[in-house]
């Protein structure tokens, strides 16, 4: 009996392990299957927020994209601005060189920044002895000094134009009388 008993109750003891094994295998694969789920949980969520981030990285490179093509864009208007306002000025130029009546701007102040061909003409002054100098003491100073204080207040003050008969002398010392047309420039 003992010889039969022995056995069964190996066998009984086995069975025994082999239920707290399997209980024991079933816990470990409930706690891995516990742990990758709380891990794919969290892979899922940080996927998500790179997704998000990605998505907003997208949106502001979008804008900035945007922007630098309105800049360019007002850069191209600006470009061709220029481009209009420089073929002006050279037709201005072209054709205040070919004029026979002397051209003549200044600061505000009554010095000369730039003449034209017909001044040295008509004044006798070169280009050269003209730019950088006062009007009135190149060839002004003829008329009284109330004249010359309405025409300045007329063009600073007032800011329109003034338009008159007007004494000057040329660079010899001749006198000739011209008419004249002074304005501001904004």
């Amino acid at each position: 009996l003992s010889i039969l008993i022995s056995p069964l109750i190996t066998l009984y003891i086995q069975s025994i392990k082999s239920s707290q094994d399997q209980e024991l295998t079933y816990r470990s694969w409930g706690d891995i299957s516990s742990n990758m789920d709380t891990q794919t949980t969290k892979k899922i969520d940080e996927l998500e927020t790179l997704k998000t981030e990605l998505i907003q990285k997208n949106i502001d490179l979008e804008n900035q994209r945007k922007a630098l093509t309105n800049v360019l864009e007002d850069v191209q208007k600006e470009k061709d601005t220029v481009a209009s306002q420089a073929e002006s000025l050279q037709k201005f130029e072209a054709a205040s060189k070919q004029s026979n009546e002397m051209m003549v701007f200044t600061d505000s102040e009554g010095i000369v920044e730039w003449a034209n061909k017909a001044t040295e003409n008509i004044t006798g002054f070169t280009n050269e002895e003209t730019v950088g100098k006062k009007v009135g003491v190149l060839w002004g100073k003829l008329m009284p000094k109330e004249y010359y204080k309405k025409l300045w207040d007329t063009v600073k003050i007032d800011r329109t134009n003034f338009v008159s008969e007007i004494e000057n002398h040329r660079k010899n010392g001749e006198r000739f009388w011209s008419t004249i047309s002074v304005f501001p420039i904004e």
